[in-house]
C-alpha cells in the first residue's frame, strides 16, 4: 500500500529582541507553539535550534510544512534563511515595505518594526473594520492604530518592565536589579519591593493612559493586548481589553492565505 501522505501545515517564526516563537497552523487555527530563549536552551535562538523546534513541533502534529511566515526584529541567525527554503516550498517574510492588506501610513515603513505590523494584521483578522489599538509588551512596549481596520496609522514606543528594571540597576550607583515578578505592595516596604511596584504601576498606568487618549479619539476603539502577563490588566473603566498572546503569529499566518 502507498504510504499516506503527512499533512500540510503553515509555520510562523517571529525573532525578536529576547526570544524566537514558533507557532504552527491548521487552516488558520493554532496547533501548537514554541518559544526560545538563550536563557533556557544553550544557543537556543541559533537556526539549529530553530530547525529542531520546527521539527518537534511538525512530528508532534505528525505534519509537514507547507509555508513559512516569518519576522525579526532581533538578529537573524546565520543560515536562517536558507533553512526556511529548504524547510517549506513557499515562504514569506514580513517587512514593513511588504505589501499587506493595510494602507501604510507610516512614513518611514523601511524603519517600522515588522512585529508590530504582524501584530496589527492579526487584530484586524480576529476584529475587522473597526478601529484597533494594538499593545505589544515585550523588550519594548509598543502601541500601534489601525484605523477602520484598513490603514496602519503608527504608533508609540516605550522601553518594556525588563528595559526599566535594568535601567533602575545599571545607571544607579545602589539599586539592586530585581526580578519583575514578586509582591507588588501599594507601598513599597523595602527597595527590591519600591522597585516591582513602582515600575509595574507606572507601566500599567502608562498603557491605561494611552488608551483614555486615544478612546478620546476613537470613541469605539478596541484595544488588543499581547504579552504582559505579569501587568494584570483586563479592564479600563468599562471598556474590555481583549487579550492574545498569538496575535504576531495570526498575522504572519494571515500573509500565507
Amino acid at each position: 500500500m502507498p504510504q499516506a501522505k503527512c499533512p500540510s501545515l503553515h509555520l510562523t517564526v517571529d525573532i525578536g529582541n529576547t526570544r524566537t516563537k514558533l507557532v504552527a497552523f491548521a487552516n488558520g487555527q493554532t496547533m501548537d507553539s514554541i518559544a526560545l530563549t538563550d536563557t533556557d536552551v544553550p544557543n537556543g535562538r541559533t537556526t539549529s535550534a530553530i530547525a529542531a523546534a520546527a521539527t518537534a513541533l511538525a512530528d508532534r502534529q505528525k505534519a509537514q510544512w507547507e509555508a513559512i511566515a516569518w519576522c525579526h526584529t532581533g538578529a537573524v541567525p546565520d543560515g536562517f534563511t536558507q533553512w526556511a527554503e529548504a524547510a517549506a516550498s513557499r515562504v514569506v517574510q514580513l517587512t514593513g515595505l511588504t505589501p499587506t492588506p493595510l494602507q501604510m501610513h507610516y512614513r518611514t515603513p523601511h524603519t517600522l518594526g515588522a512585529d508590530r505590523l504582524a501584530a496589527s494584521l492579526g487584530a484586524v483578522s480576529l476584529m475587522p473594520s473597526t478601529h484597533l489599538l494594538v499593545i505589544d509588551v515585550g523588550t519594548c512596549i509598543t502601541y500601534d492604530v489601525v484605523e477602520g481596520g484598513h490603514a496602519f496609522l503608527g504608533g508609540n514606543i516605550s522601553p518594556g518592565v525588563q528595559l526599566r528594571l535594568q535601567s533602575l540597576h545599571q545607571f544607579t550607583a545602589a539599586l539592586p536589579l530585581v526580578d519583575a515578578t514578586g509582591e507588588q505592595p501599594l507601598v513599597g516596604y523595602d527597595t527590591a519591593t519600591a522597585i516591582r511596584s513602582g515600575v509595574l504601576a507606572g507601566v500599567r498606568a502608562e498603557i491605561l493612559g494611552v488608551i483614555r487618549n486615544l478612546a478620546l479619539h476613537y470613541p469605539q476603539l478596541q484595544v488588543w493586548l499581547t504579552g504582559g502577563d505579569a501587568l494584570g490588566l483586563d479592564r479600563l473603566d468599562d471598556r474590555p481589553l481583549h487579550r492574545d498572546d498569538y496575535l504576531v503569529a495570526r498575522g504572519l499566518e494571515s500573509l500565507l492565505h
